[in-house]
């Protein structure tokens, strides 16, 4: 059969490919894992890693529809490459061995090959700012899968795995991830993220179960945090009632260690959010009070800026999750044993980073439009079935420069749909506030006087 060319198809597959696939990454990665293709009569490092990424992008219903897409196309690009193996058997087996280092390079590849094409995807003004969220995949229910991940769901019991992601917030560019069972903690697996990020950075997070210790060792890391906070912190201040109202100095200070440890200083901000609600057809305007806290002060964030930030969590996290869960059908994992299992969700977060990662590569340097992962699939996959019949792809980088989100905006509210897992909106109940009376000052001054440090 005959196969296009390079001059033919100097913008096709196998070109987008090597933008990231550098002959460099895989030496980097033989480095990483030495040993790895020692003794081996297939499944090599780097066809394991292209089969494993295709598989990611592949919409079959089941792991071997994906497997077969994926080595064909392997096969396809690298007719003259070690061979990889014909059966998905031999695929999980190696792919179980795969040591995760190698993933967090591939990641490393793409974020350096982005930033190498234009802008950091997470610049928003004069801040790099990433959001922070987790979710959840659910497992096939084998003894394996529940005895690993744990069953932490109501029944019908399912085993989960907890995803735990960072996207940049200029151009909603999933940038890193950590992951672990069901019962796993979120907020170790995002202070994870925050500490191996750029320095500086600021992390834009919603309420959750986080303390004193989390919010200190996020600042110590040398990084800074925007975080909404609820009913379930105690934020003490000197004057209440002006704090509630406009924001200000407020301590956060554990109550069962309240003689040994420095409180910790933030700075709350507080305003008005306008949303819709319908109920029984009929539109509602509902307002609510968003308390917000950070370690920045005001000449480096300032009220406008932390709400805008603060605004692009949601499409960040929140809408980047559904582009990966939802639009690549990776809500649901599909291996029966854990080891695999991981890897799959895995490369599943590396194949929705690639998609992002080619446009914004296509789009070059200058303003860059943020990425369309319901777009972009579409016209990979195009591609990809050119190349399994033998036909060039050259128009592939043409095609990714326009994935991009449509610029129109909205006339009116969405129609609610009756939908599986749909949270409804609750209104966060407020922090418990607490003034700080002479007993207490008193103590701080105590404290702070035996420490010789102020609070941060």
């Amino acid at each position: 059969m005959h196969l296009p060319n390079h001059s033919m198809n100097r913008h096709g597959v196998g070109f987008c490919l090597r933008e990231i696939f550098t002959a460099a990454l895989f030496r980097k990665l033989n480095e990483v894992a030495p040993n790895f293709d020692t003794h081996r009569e297939r499944w090599f490092l780097k066809p394991l890693c292209l089969v494993g990424l295709f598989s990611g992008l592949s919409s079959g219903r089941t792991l071997g529809a994906r497997f077969h897409e994926a080595s064909a196309l392997v096969s396809k690009l690298y007719p003259h490459a070690k061979r990889a193996g014909e059966y998905l058997s031999g695929f999980q087996a190696a792919l179980s061995s795969l040591p995760q280092e190698i993933i967090a390079q591939v990641r490393a590849a793409c974020q350096s090959a982005v930033l190498a094409a234009g802008p950091h995807p997470a610049l928003v003004g004069r801040h790099l700012a990433f959001g922070v969220d987790g979710t959840k995949q659910e497992a096939p229910r084998t003894p394996q899968n529940e005895e690993y991940f744990g069953v932490v769901t109501k029944l019908p019991a399912l085993p989960l795995r907890l995803v735990a992601t960072c996207f940049g917030l200029g151009e909603r560019l999933l940038w890193d991830w950590a992951g672990g069972p069901g019962n796993a903690s979120e907020a170790d697996l995002i202070l994870e993220i925050i500490r191996r990020g750029p320095l500086g950075a600021l992390y834009v997070k919603d309420a959750g179960m986080v303390g004193y210790d989390w919010f200190r060792a996020v600042i110590e890391s040398q990084h800074h945090l925007l975080m909404r906070v609820g009913g379930n912190f105690t934020l003490w201040a000197e004057n209440v009632g002006a704090v509630v109202g406009e924001g200000g100095r407020v301590l956060i200070w554990p109550q069962d260690r309240r003689n040994t440890i420095p409180p910790l200083a933030l700075r709350l901000i507080t305003y008005q959010h306008t949303y819709v609600k319908r109920r029984h057809g009929k539109t509602l305007p509902r307002t609510e009070t968003v308390y917000l806290v950070t370690d920045l002060p005001v000449e480096e964030l300032t009220q406008a800026e932390a709400e805008l930030l603060f605004a692009l969590r949601w499409p960040g996290n929140e809408i980047g999750h559904r582009a990966w869960k939802r639009t690549l059908s990776k809500h649901k994992l599909l291996s029966e044993r854990p080891t695999n299992a991981e890897k799959e969700s895995e490369f599943s977060l590396l194949a929705c980073m690639f998609l992002q990662a080619l446009v914004l590569i296509a789009q070059g340097r200058g303003a860059r439009d943020i990425p369309s992962v319901a777009q972009a699939l579409a016209v990979w996959g195009e591609a990809v079935q050119a190349v399994l019949a033998g036909r060039a792809a050259a128009w592939l980088r043409e095609r990714l420069r326009g994935c991009v989100l449509d610029h129109y905006v909205r006339q009116g509210p969405k129609v609610q749909r009756a939908a599986p897992q749909r949270k409804e909106h609750k209104p966060l109940k407020p922090p418990i506030f607490r003034e700080l009376d002479n007993s207490i000052k008193a103590l701080l001054a105590r404290m702070l006087g035996r420490l010789g440090v102020l609070p941060v």
